[in-house]
């Protein structure tokens, strides 16, 4: 488990592509673009980010591993106008 808290290797795994496929797994879901959002299992929060630009007034990240929370957390904090929380 111990490889699954850092950034580089979420990234190698699995974030290489979440940056591509979040804003198109959005608009393929026809998802509402208001309220409040739920990203289980939100890695380094990056559907997490889409979703706030995809219009969301919030998103709440929940994850194992609270060194990803941090980081999403952390990268999130650029844009003050939503919340990830």
């Amino acid at each position: 488990m111990e490889n699954w808290n850092s950034r580089s290797s979420y990234e190698t795994y699995v974030g290489r592509c979440s940056g591509l496929v979040a804003p198109r797994f959005l608009k393929w879901s026809r998802a509402l673009r208001v309220g409040d959002f739920v990203d289980v299992g939100c890695g380094i929060g990056v559907l997490s980010r889409a979703i706030v630009e995809y219009g969301a007034r919030r998103v709440i990240g929940i994850d194992t591993s609270s060194a990803y929370v941090s980081y999403a957390l952390a990268s999130s904090s650029a844009n003050r106008s939503k919340e990830i929380t």
